[in-house]
């Protein structure tokens, strides 16, 4: 996986990373496509040791409503 050091933005989320494998809730993160989410999110979910799912996979509604019933 990528470094994350490299991704647009990191020296102003950066320093939070800590907090966010902290945080027990479901994490919602949001940008254009190419700037590095789908490497944030999955950096993200593997340190948690919770599900990801990325928007880019292009799940019809109804899948992705299923995948949300399934990862609360």
């Amino acid at each position: 996986m990528a470094g994350l050091e490299g991704l647009p933005g990191y020296g102003r989320w950066g320093a939070s990373l800590d907090v966010l494998l902290g945080h027990r809730g479901p994490l919602w993160v949001y940008g254009e496509a190419g700037c590095g989410l789908s490497t944030l999110g999955a950096w993200l979910a593997q340190g948690r040791g919770g599900a990801f799912q990325d928007d880019a996979e292009g799940l019809d509604p109804a899948a992705l409503g299923a995948w949300i019933e399934a990862h609360p």
